[in-house]
């Protein structure tokens, strides 16, 4: 359940970055399709309460062919509350999702997620955000890329440092997996055991991984999740980009790496 807080409590706005849209299409013969289902899945869990915010496909706006996006406004910010008890939990503050399938004008399957969150004033704080499954036809031997920005800080008065850990099975926070919905299917990659700041400070990792070649694999959808803990009453910003580029020629390669780096949010 979400409790408005009544207006956008931190600014992080999403654009895409001019590289990537700059890509012309490759011709992909995939035929793919707009996400259905969950686009976005947060579950939180501080001390003995729980809560979960879920957004739906049917929130999501067509911005182009084969491109959608969805951006959180005044009535979707605000804190999550225990079904139960009407406990706050934990609070979102921002929050902005991108999809693409192959049958945009550049030509790759793609998903963006960037998230600002705050944790319960007192409990350290279970987070598991999970990106919807974005599904086309099969593609062999294509190539993937991703980046990943998490910043940290100390939201606490007085500050008292701020401490992210990874929660995964392997012990990090990042997850970008294909062929199966995470936490199941294959990964990709798997980033970000542990972030730390001190007080008053401010503390971001940010890993690119270039566009690849997945040799003798096909392909056919991908999905990204982060689970880890937050330090009481501390603020998190994540933000992921995860691209998938059917038999793409060098230069578009070149063009789709530069995106991944420049994508970029604090």
């Amino acid at each position: 359940m979400l409790h408005t807080s009544g207006k956008k409590t931190a600014a992080y706005c999403v654009t895409m970055c001019a590289a990537l849209a700059a890509i012309l299409s490759i011709g992909a013969d995939a035929y793919a399709a707009k996400p259905t289902g969950e686009i976005l899945r947060i579950e939180v869990d501080a001390g003995p309460h729980h809560a979960e915010y879920v957004i739906s496909d049917g929130e999501l706006d067509l911005v182009t062919t084969g491109y959608w996006q969805w951006n959180a406004d005044v009535f979707d910010l605000g804190w999550l509350e225990d079904d139960n008890s009407g406990e706050e939990v934990a609070e979102l503050l921002d929050a902005d999702l991108i999809y693409k399938d192959t049958t945009n004008p550049s030509g790759l399957a793609q998903i963006y997620m960037g998230l600002v969150l705050r944790s319960h004033p007192d409990y350290d704080t279970q987070f598991t955000i999970r990106s919807g499954q974005q599904t086309f036809g099969a593609e062999w031997q294509p190539s993937m890329g991703a980046s990943l920005g998490i910043g940290i800080s100390d939201d606490a008065s007085p500050a008292d440092g701020a401490t992210l850990t990874g929660t995964h099975t392997d012990g990090n926070a990042f997850w970008a997996n294909y062929n199966g919905y995470v936490p199941a299917g294959d990964n990709f990659t798997s980033q970000c055991d542990y972030l730390h700041t001190d007080s008053g400070d401010y503390n971001e990792q940010f890993n690119v991984l270039p566009p690849a070649e997945m040799t003798g694999e096909s392909i056919s959808d991908m999905s990204m999740e982060f689970s880890f803990t937050l330090t009481p009453n501390d603020r998190v910003t994540v933000s992921a980009n995860y691209a998938m580029i059917p038999v793409p020629e060098p230069a578009t390669l070149l063009l789709v790496a530069a995106g991944l780096i420049l994508h970029r949010r604090r």
